[in-house]
């Protein structure tokens, strides 16, 4: 094993770009300390459905220190006197796909068993290399069960009060819930991800290129139709000109759709826009609810009075088998 001693390293960076796995990496020597999340913000990760924060991209460039993986020696995991050495991403590997072996040893006894189809002095592909691991066929079972469930659930639901039926002598019918559930991180729900982002960035001093560095999942950005400009944006941002609201923070999205040459979406806009009246990023989510609750009702009207059902499956149909009937 190769390790690196901090007291000798100069933070040349050679180590890092000569070697071939890409498993070194330089870090500022003295990073500044996080805060442990507590008990709430432990709770929230782990019931959270938001991909993991990625950490911030290393933009110093003196007093560096290349690190590795040392395969945990000197950490609580491995105490003096352990008799098996232990490895945290090991332990902590959900689906129990990582495995520390010694090659020479393991492909030459598991030759057979895994049904190796390459092999060469370093490295070795097999078929069937996973451990068996319970807690996570546990868990992944119960996710399984939990989906089926709920699936299960909203069916009944369906069939039983119809979409538009309400449930229990209240105003809440099938397509609130489902038109509120479609609300995450993507489709409206974006907006509050750009506010974030834009607080962040103008409190910090970031210029566009940078928060396109540390984002490379830049919300608010792209629309399948509406392109090079999407009108909704444009139109936003001018009522935001005529009524003096158009500021930093609309200037910064501006910029970074520019520098990453993407539409800026509507959601961008008003996420920008949120910030710019002074509204707190962790609330800028509930004005899309609003909008989305406004709008089913719309449609739920509409449904009411001229069900699409009838419409959605003739076009299906009429477009699923175009290929198979005479050309006229």
């Amino acid at each position: 094993m190769i390790d690196i001693e901090p007291k000798t390293c100069i933070g040349c960076g050679d180590c890092a770009t000569q070697c071939p796995y890409n498993a070194i990496t330089m870090v500022p020597r003295k990073s500044a300390a996080s805060k442990p999340p507590g008990l709430g913000g432990t709770l929230k990760s782990w019931f959270s459905l938001a991909p993991q924060a990625e950490p911030p991209a290393v933009t110093d460039t003196q007093d560096l220190l290349a690190i590795k993986c040392n395969l945990c020696e000197n950490t609580t995991l491995n105490p003096e006197g352990a008799k098996k050495p232990a490895y945290s991403c090991q332990e902590n590997c959900p689906t129990g796909a990582l495995v520390r072996v010694n090659p020479r040893e393991y492909f030459s006894e598991a030759k057979n068993a895994i049904g190796i189809v390459f092999q060469d002095r370093t490295h070795a592909i097999g078929r069937n290399i996973h451990k068996r691991d319970v807690p996570a066929r546990i868990f992944h079972f119960c996710g399984v069960f939990a989906i089926i469930t709920i699936a299960s659930v909203v069916l009944w639901a369906v069939r039983r009060h119809g979409l538009d039926g309400h449930l229990n002598g209240t105003w809440l019918t099938m397509r609130w819930f489902t038109g509120l559930l479609g609300l995450g991180s993507v489709f409206v729900g974006s907006m509050e991800g750009v506010a974030r982002i834009l607080s962040d960035a103008v409190a910090s001093g970031k210029d566009a290129k940078t928060v396109l560095a540390e984002n490379q999942r830049m919300p608010g950005l792209g629309h399948p139709i509406h392109k090079p400009t999407d009108p909704r944006s444009v139109r936003l941002f001018q009522i935001a000109r005529e009524t003096g609201h158009y500021g930093k923070y609309c200037r910064l999205m501006e910029e970074i759709a520019a520098t990453r040459g993407i539409t800026l979406n509507a959601t961008g806009a008003i996420g920008a826009l949120a910030c710019e009246l002074g509204l707190d990023w962790r609330i800028v989510k509930g004005l899309g609810v609003m909008a989305r609750a406004i709008g089913l009702v719309g449609h739920i009207l509409e449904e009411t009075r001229d069900p699409m059902a009838t419409e959605i499956w003739e076009r299906v149909d009429e477009e699923a088998s175009a290929h198979l009937k005479p050309k006229k």
